[in-house]
């Protein structure tokens, strides 16, 4: 979410949003969970929650919400296959 790649939280790649913003932290918290439906196959989940950690006056400080869930299937010992999706609702910083 903060790498200079992704440009999500910290505006790195193009400094596209004001300092105020780009220096408003973050508090990040997220549960996961696994299922091993079979001796091969292994189901995952995970809900995250982030919020700044020091927003600018008036704006609100609700990343977002994030929710993943994904696949992995043990093919052959040294080969696995893996599926993940997330799914990011933005909040309103």
């Amino acid at each position: 979410m903060t790498g200079n790649r992704l440009n999500v939280l910290n505006g790195d790649l193009y400094n596209t949003v004001s300092n105020d913003y780009r220096k408003a932290g973050a508090h990040l918290a997220y549960a996961t969970a696994a299922y091993k439906a079979s001796e091969d196959m292994t189901l995952s989940a995970a809900f995250g929650y982030g919020m700044a950690d020091d927003a600018p006056e008036g704006a609100d400080d609700d990343y977002g919400i994030e929710l993943d869930a994904g696949m992995a299937y043990q093919l052959y010992q040294n080969l696995k296959y893996e599926l993940h999706f997330g799914y990011w609702m933005v909040g309103d910083f």
